[in-house]
């Protein structure tokens, strides 16, 4: 008896959506050093892929009941907003973004 209330108190966290976002997250970098030394096409293969890992483990989670965790409801936004940040990051340090937006005023007399 004490071991259905454990196991319906604890929800199993490696499902395929948990593992699809941390390799997301694992790929982050990855793809930011890609990005800052210039390899733009393997970049864009690896942007590709982690959209389609973020596409496939939403699919994953809403389809399969077994496949739904907290974890991965925390884990898919941190692992979107963590590719965010180093693409931008990445991005601007290769001068593809500018880090500000600098405005010249001229005063004529």
């Amino acid at each position: 008896m004490s071991c259905n209330v454990i196991s319906s108190q604890y929800e199993n966290p490696w499902t395929i959506p948990n593992y699809l976002c941390m390799a997301r997250i694992v790929l982050s970098p990855v793809l930011g050093y890609l990005v800052m030394e210039q390899y733009f096409h393997v970049s864009l293969g690896l942007f590709a892929l982690a959209g389609a890992t973020d596409l496939l483990d939403g699919y994953i989670a809403r389809n399969w009941p077994n496949q739904k965790s907290a974890l991965g409801s925390a884990l898919d936004p941190l692992a979107d907003k963590i590719l965010i940040s180093i693409l931008y990051v990445s991005l601007t340090y290769a001068q593809l973004i500018p880090g500000t937006v600098h405005s010249k005023m001229t005063i004529s007399c």
